[in-house]
């Protein structure tokens, strides 16, 4: 994540300082002015393009090295990933190896020693631990209790999520972005804070699958997925297909709706609520309006 603050500070600076200093991007901002400014100040501002040059070249050749670091470490980090998602499913237990450095494993010693029962032979792996794992990484609420990030019935169906797979992702080429209606507002964005969306566009991102065993609450077999561009932004999104009307982001409501000269009857309304699972919804351009 801090990789990822970096490149867009970088960015955003990149296109800032240009705008500013070089014909690089174009003309310079107000060149009739600069060219008023006393000769003293102009030689100044002529050294700043100079070093802001010399930046770029030190920041290509960061991400370069970056580049270079992430590739050889890909193989280490699936490595661990899969060996965790092995043991958390129940298909590996652990080695003694693994046991080494943990405080828990001794906890676990004493437990046998003591001769207390384990009566979770018969569990494989770890039940409920992506469950867990969101709820400790997104607190139940914020706003002083006022928002619930995941509610009861979230938590139904998180505790039938049994892998979270996080991968590259490629973007779809530019002409592809100008069609799609969330990188229409991406765009209308970084225009609005003076950046090149064609420049802005991301070669590579990444992709956050949530993989469920078979519930009642949602089709197993369509995989929620969420695909961010590398700023940590969401580029587009791929739902869950809810079973049998259960939709965790609505509340039902059920009240008395009286019309003149007719019998009272009950209505069901749905109205929007928090949820975690609004993470999968993109949106709506009334939305960011609002939030703005």
């Amino acid at each position: 994540s801090a990789v990822v603050a970096s490149d867009g500070s970088m960015m955003m600076q990149r296109v800032f300082v240009r705008a500013m200093c070089s014909a690089s991007a174009g003309a310079p901002i107000m060149p009739s002015k600069m060219r008023k400014l006393p000769a003293s100040i102009l030689r100044r501002v002529a050294a700043l393009e100079t070093l802001q040059n010399k930046y770029f070249e030190v920041e290509q050749a960061y991400r370069a090295r970056l580049l270079a670091i992430e590739s050889e470490m890909k193989g280490k980090i699936e490595e661990v990933m899969n060996l965790r998602q092995e043991i958390v499913s129940g298909e590996k237990e652990p080695t003694e190896e693994m046991l080494k450095e943990s405080d828990l494993a001794a906890a676990s010693s004493q437990w046998k020693d003591a001769g207390i029962q384990d009566d979770a032979n018969d569990v494989k792996g770890i039940p409920g631990f992506w469950a867990v794992v969101l709820k400790a990484a997104m607190p139940s609420e914020v706003d002083e209790g006022t928002k619930k990030l995941i509610n009861e019935k979230d938590e139904q169906v998180l505790e039938h999520l049994i892998e979270v797979k996080l991968e590259r992702w490629q973007p779809a080429a530019f002409h592809e972005f100008e069609a799609n209606e969330a990188s229409k507002r991406l765009r209308e964005k970084l225009e609005q804070e003076g950046v090149d969306f064609k420049a802005a566009v991301p070669d590579e991102g990444f992709q956050i699958s949530f993989i469920f065993a078979p519930n009642a609450y949602l089709d197993h077999s369509v995989i929620p997925k969420l695909k961010c561009y590398n700023t940590g932004e969401v580029a587009e999104t791929e739902m869950p297909e809810w079973i049998n009307g259960y939709n965790p982001t609505l509340r039902a409501r059920r009240k008395k709706v009286k019309r003149k000269g007719k019998p009272a009857e009950i209505v069901t309304e749905t109205k929007p609520r928090d949820s975690f699972f609004r993470i999968f919804q993109m949106p709506s351009p009334e939305d960011e309006a609002e939030a703005a």
